[in-house]
């Protein structure tokens, strides 16, 4: 796909006006949860920091990332796709893998005992084009827990096609000319918790992702 490996320009301004951010410790992973060390010199200790994006505010534009998020909405930005991987994407994978319903708790709450979790993903694969649920155990239980749920997708802003509907997910490919991919989810009862949208930008290399957002008609 020509637009995966296009690159664009970041113009970085940095975070109240030095580099605070120890570059080589910043990661983020497929659940959107951030986490970097500030530089610092002997006998300081870096000073860690770990941000759950659902709870808390972020504003940074650094080591070539922009990433904001106001507890709603969360937006990253890299200068190319290969350094969006390198935050967002599953370790040491070409893919995106962020799950967008999820359900867990305890088997036996009362003792908080048996814990469960079932996540339903948005895979991309970016050597393919292909997208997909995760090839895991819990991902493919997750298929058939959510039949109450609907995912759908659109391309470049087009019409809106199912992704998983009716227990199951519908894989495909996405054309070479995309340059936007869009994800929205109508929860079900079962879903405690995921990402009503999420929006590739490959044009701006950028993902963003809004925990409440209503599912368009069509």
């Amino acid at each position: 796909m020509k637009m995966i490996l296009a690159t664009t320009t970041l113009a970085a301004a940095s975070l109240a006006g030095a580099q605070v951010v120890d570059c080589p410790t910043l990661k983020m992973g497929s659940y959107i949860r951030l986490s970097y060390k500030e530089k610092a010199t002997f006998p300081d200790v870096p000073k860690a920091t770990d941000k759950f994006l659902k709870f808390d505010n972020v504003d940074i534009d650094q080591c070539g990332y922009t990433i904001t998020g106001d507890t709603n909405k969360v937006y990253i930005k890299a200068n190319s796709v290969s350094e969006l991987l390198k935050l967002v994407a599953v370790e040491n994978t070409s893919s995106f893998a962020i799950p967008m319903l999820k359900s867990s708790g305890y088997k036996y709450p009362s003792i908080r005992e048996g814990f469960y979790l079932y996540p339903l993903y948005v895979v991309l694969n970016t050597k393919d084009n292909s997208v997909s649920n995760l090839k895991a155990d819990n991902a493919y239980i997750a298929e058939s827990t959510f039949r109450d749920s609907v995912i759908g997708y659109k391309l470049n802003n087009g019409a809106l096609k199912p992704y998983y509907y009716d227990g199951k997910v519908i894989p495909f490919t996405i054309p070479p000319e995309t340059s936007t991919l869009d994800f929205y989810a109508k929860k079900g009862d079962t879903v405690n918790d995921g990402w009503d949208r999420i929006l590739f930008n490959f044009k701006d290399n950028s993902i963003t992702l809004w925990y409440n957002y209503p599912f368009p008609q069509n």
